[in-house]
């Protein structure tokens, strides 16, 4: 039994070698359809940017929101958005 060639067959690290397999480019988004003619933005619904605040809480009451969070499957930035739009529209 002679010494086996590996210049005829394929390099042997290629089969342990995974390669990149072509992709497909990922398809753009289809662009948002227009407003209807004659249709205005209302700039006083129209919130382009948010504002940060910064508040001091009872680390039990941090405790509680999280755990209200988490059992809701939503961040702790989300409910507080929440209960604080309600408060405001009381």
């Amino acid at each position: 039994m002679g010494k086996k060639s590996f210049l005829e067959d394929i390099d042997p690290l290629d089969k342990l070698i995974d390669k990149p397999q072509e992709q497909e480019p990922a398809a753009l988004p289809e662009k948002q359809a227009a407003p209807p003619a004659g249709y205005k933005y209302n700039p006083l619904y129209v919130e382009t940017r948010s504002k940060r605040a910064q508040f001091l809480l009872k680390p039990s009451t941090v405790t509680k929101l999280k755990a209200k969070a988490t059992g809701q499957g939503r961040s702790v930035n989300d409910l507080v958005n929440e209960i604080l739009e309600a408060a405001v529209e009381e």
